[in-house]
């Protein structure tokens, strides 16, 4: 159990250091009322998932951690993307449906688990960069 809760506290330290220095050339601190929220909303899930993850681990159904992780993550950005870009939530569709995938063909969970937080995501961070960073970089 502390090594799901030494890599969800990693990733939420991770996540509060890219967001503080995307801020601090505005000044902004990243502990207002709506980055909290938007923080409560996006672990809310992500924190349940674990549980369940560790729950099925004990009971001996290791093979659902790959497409729990998916699934779980993929509502957590639904989540939270009330409270960030709203193309944030297309990447949660994403992640959900080939968590739903990883169930349907479990002796390839680990392969599309991989699609999942690699393939995808590098391709959503080039489209995420080329729609908004590209821009604001060339004003």
């Amino acid at each position: 159990m502390s090594v799901l809760f030494n890599q969800k506290h990693l990733l939420l330290e991770f996540f509060y250091f890219l967001v503080s220095c995307k801020h601090k050339p505005r000044r902004l601190l990243p502990t207002t009322l709506s980055y909290r929220r938007m923080l409560i909303y996006f672990a809310t899930p992500l924190l349940t998932g674990g549980l369940v993850i560790l729950l099925f681990w004990m009971k001996g159904w290791v093979a659902m951690a790959a497409p729990m992780s998916l699934i779980f993550y993929g509502l957590s950005l639904l989540h939270a993307s009330h409270f960030t870009l709203t193309d944030i939530k297309y990447l949660g569709i994403i992640d959900v449906v080939l968590g739903l995938a990883a169930i349907l063909w479990i002796q390839h969970s680990l392969l599309i688990w991989g699609i999942g937080f690699g393939i995808v995501h590098i391709g959503y961070g080039i489209y995420i960069y080329l729609r908004y960073e590209r821009i604001s970089s060339q004003a």
